[in-house]
């Protein structure tokens, strides 16, 4: 009978252990999100479209095209973080934001409409939502 609560116990002890692991792995994914990502503004989209930093990460916007662009906050979806931002790049300019909360953080260029110029930020640990209309 002894035997039996031995291997009952260690089972338990195991199964406790395993549990605690798995949030170990868990708690380095969170912390292994980039800090920062750059987005080429092209003349014909941003590249990449999509991009996910960790909270508080910095997205920096670089126009690589041949003419300017404006890039706007937009929510396009329901589910999507509604946040402001604006800014006009001429070629060769960048501009700089810092993100402090998590959220899915959609932006366009209003210049060549937007719908045909868009992209996304995942900031922190959300699901990456709808797809953009751009896509």
């Amino acid at each position: 009978m002894h035997r039996r609560k031995y291997v009952f116990t260690a089972a338990g002890l195991l199964t406790l252990t395993a549990g605690c692991m798995g949030d170990s792995d868990q708690e380095e994914t969170l912390e292994e999100l980039p800090e920062s990502a750059t987005v080429e503004v092209d003349d014909g989209a941003y590249s990449p479209l999509h991009s996910h930093i960790g909270t508080d990460g910095t997205v920096t916007w670089e126009n690589t095209g041949d003419t300017s662009h404006r890039i706007d906050a937009f929510q396009f979806h329901a589910g999507s973080t509604g946040w402001t931002f604006s800014t006009e790049l001429e070629p060769g300019e960048s501009a700089t934001h810092t993100f402090e909360a998590e959220g899915l953080y959609d932006f366009t260029d209003q210049a060549h409409g937007q719908f045909a110029m868009c992209g996304r930020i995942r900031v922190g640990h959300v699901e990456e939502g709808s797809s953009l209309p751009c896509e």
